[in-house]
């Protein structure tokens, strides 16, 4: 399982959107718990033949272009995902061809079943943060220096 966000690239002109999506591995232990909650949503969804309007989920066409990047696990038993999702799972590997649900239980590796590591994205990610936490730490010494000014 893998949290979806747009990949870009730095640029001397700035960031650009390289077309693809990154999957990350969720590290907040508040949104993993959420997301496993999801699942069982799911799952009783595609058994009820129900849709609950608090799970988006993606077109296949933006998934088709997805790095993973890191992930975190979940199994689900066999014949859950062959009765409720109609897909037959081999032990081998999973189908290429699977529904969006499906693919975003089960997106962890590329096509070739090797895991995608892109430390380059990675870098820029945390790159990214470090800038807004240095903005943030600029707005919070400012406000700090007012009061400051303030107090005398």
């Amino acid at each position: 399982i893998v949290q979806v966000c747009k990949e870009v690239q730095n640029t001397p002109n700035g960031q650009v959107d390289t077309g693809n999506m990154l999957g990350l591995e969720i590290n907040d232990q508040d949104e993993w718990s959420r997301v496993q909650s999801s699942i069982t949503e799911i799952v009783d969804d595609k058994k009820n033949g129900t849709t609950n309007s608090e799970i988006q989920y993606l077109p296949v066409t933006m998934l088709s272009k997805l790095k993973i990047v890191s992930k975190n696990k979940f199994k689900l038993m066999k014949h859950l995902v062959e009765e409720n999702f109609k897909v037959q799972l081999s032990n081998e590997s999973l189908p290429q061809d699977v529904s969006t649900e499906q693919q975003t239980l089960n997106n962890n590796t590329s096509n070739d079943g090797e895991v995608i590591i892109d430390y380059r994205t990675k870098f820029f990610e945390e790159q990214e943060k470090n800038k807004e936490l240095q903005e943030q730490i600029k707005v919070l010494q400012g406000k700090l220096d007012s009061i400051k000014g303030i107090l005398g």
